[in-house]
């Protein structure tokens, strides 16, 4: 009786303890490319790829603390692999030091991975370069 009593714990703690959180270890990948809108003085020169920028993840609930970063390709491309089925969220940097106080603004995206597998690939996300 004692043994049946002891393996029930084990077993309920390991039942518990496998509950799987945001973040890596799965097979899932977000994908997207950065973009940035460059001006030069007052002049519009469109829309480029944002090469070598830093994309920021946060997995789960935002504690504004990243929890994984990359650096876009040549032609802004980047990606984040092996997550989890959870809530995430994006963030990227425009360089703004001509809007008031030289603030750079936050680009932020919230998205779910749903299926462990999904390949998710979001629009281009836009940032500032002034």
């Amino acid at each position: 009786m004692r043994y049946i009593t002891i393996l029930t714990v084990v077993l309920i703690i390991l039942g518990t303890s496998c509950t799987k959180e945001e973040g890596v270890g799965g097979q899932a990948s977000v994908s997207g490319k950065l973009q940035e809108h460059l001006y030069v003085g007052a002049i519009d020169q469109g829309t480029v790829g944002a090469q070598g920028k830093d994309v920021y993840i946060i997995y789960g609930t935002d504690d504004g603390i990243f929890d994984d970063k990359v650096e876009t390709g040549y032609n802004g491309d980047f990606e984040f692999n092996y997550l989890r089925k959870g809530n995430y969220t994006l963030y990227a940097f425009s360089d703004c030091w001509a809007c008031p106080f030289g603030t750079d603004s936050v680009v932020r995206i919230d998205f779910t991975i749903s299926d462990k597998k999904e390949e998710l690939s979001l629009n281009n996300i836009i940032v500032l370069n002034r």
